[in-house]
């Protein structure tokens, strides 16, 4: 009966290893008040009891459909469930989840009445060990409907860059998805939501935000791809990865324009800031080796993207900080490190420069 019916919205659950949470998940999803939708489950590999679980759901609900495959990750997991899905709008839930019941009948008719490429809402997160609400990893935006949020306002600030996160608080349209062929990256370890969000944002101007928290985010689950990780060293190398995927692939759908590429590398600032600049951030926690790697993944993202000129419209610190870790590797020079010892402990952005500098050159140093 499925097969000839029309489908609102596809949700697609990749499955590893989540035989204890997937009943859940999935008791939430059959629940939702949006009848016409359909459930994609894909076992990516499972080698505990997952795929068995998903198999019971499967007999007792017609509309979920089961993808058994072997282990290529998240990203392959999703793509294989866009592969077939049918809905008009497509969302993703991680088995490991919740939702509200109403979610997905929400953000669809809102979706639908405003015409909207994407429709986003809150959620809220969890821990998985005490239950306990995540406030600050919580997150609500404001309910608006943008209807020409175009490439272009892509910078610090924008609702865009406010929404890019995680894909699975998103209901996005599929002809979107299947026109420009926006897909998942095979062979990210982390960071496949962002990467995929950016390389949708040219595509999808009209946005929907919605300030309910339909989702609810588990955090701090043994086993799950965060935990117990260092989260600002790997967030960056998930950062550098996206760099340069996402780059590639605006670049090769002809999307390089003026505006388009200070809009990407205004956003990007935010990262360089927070990892290179701020003394908290992972670079000043990383081994030698691993700063080395940074820095150099940093200069081949900005070879892709034109080089220094194409910097010439950020502000000038920002300007200056780039500009600093395009030297390196730093000649060792024991006057100018002691000066940037010294300098380092100016206020504000100065101090940072020197504090940095001084980074550069302890990794020179023999």
């Amino acid at each position: 009966v499925l097969l000839f019916m029309n489908i609102d919205v596809s949700i697609i659950v990749p499955c590893y290893n989540v035989e204890s949470y997937v009943d859940n998940c999935l008791e939430a999803l059959t629940a939702q008040t949006l009848h016409q939708m359909e459930i994609i489950c894909v076992n990516d590999g499972s080698t505990d009891g997952t795929l068995s679980r998903l198999q019971i759901w499967a007999q007792q609900f017609p509309h979920i459909r089961i993808i058994d495959q072997s282990n290529f990750g998240v990203s392959m997991a999703r793509n294989a469930g866009l592969e077939i899905s049918r809905g008009s709008y497509v969302g993703f839930v991680d088995p490991d989840d919740l939702v509200e019941k109403d979610m997905f009948a929400c953000l669809f008719q809102n979706a639908v009445e405003n015409q909207a490429d994407v429709a986003v809402c809150g959620y809220t997160a969890f821990s998985d060990k005490t239950g306990a609400v995540l406030e600050e990893e919580s997150w609500s935006p404001d309910t608006m409907f943008y209807p020409e949020e175009h490439v272009e306002k892509f910078r610090r600030g924008s609702i865009w860059s406010r929404c890019v996160g995680p894909v699975c608080n998103k209901l996005i349209r599929r002809s979107v998805l299947e026109e420009h062929y926006v897909r998942f990256i095979p062979g990210l370890k982390e960071g496949e939501d962002m990467a995929f969000l950016l390389m949708l944002l040219p595509f999808a101007p009209r946005l929907l935000t919605m300030g309910n928290r339909f989702y609810h985010y588990r955090r701090e689950r043994a086993g799950s791809a965060t935990y117990g990780r260092n989260i600002l060293l790997n967030d960056y190398r998930m950062d550098l990865l996206n760099m340069n995927a996402v780059t590639r692939f605006w670049q090769e759908k002809g999307l390089w324009t003026a505006e388009v590429k200070y809009g990407l590398i205004d956003y990007y600032m935010e990262f360089l800031r927070r990892h290179f600049i701020m003394q908290e951030g992972a670079f000043f926690k990383a081994s030698k080796e691993d700063r080395v790697s940074l820095l150099k993944k940093w200069n081949e993202w900005l070879e892709l993207i034109g080089g220094e000129n194409s910097l010439e419209r950020l502000d000038k610190w920002d300007r200056t900080f780039c500009f600093l870790l395009r030297k390196f590797p730093l000649n060792w020079n024991k006057a100018a490190f002691w000066q940037c010892q010294l300098m380092s402990f100016c206020k504000g952005r100065r101090g940072a420069y020197y504090t940095l500098r001084k980074q550069l050159l302890d990794l020179a140093r023999v």
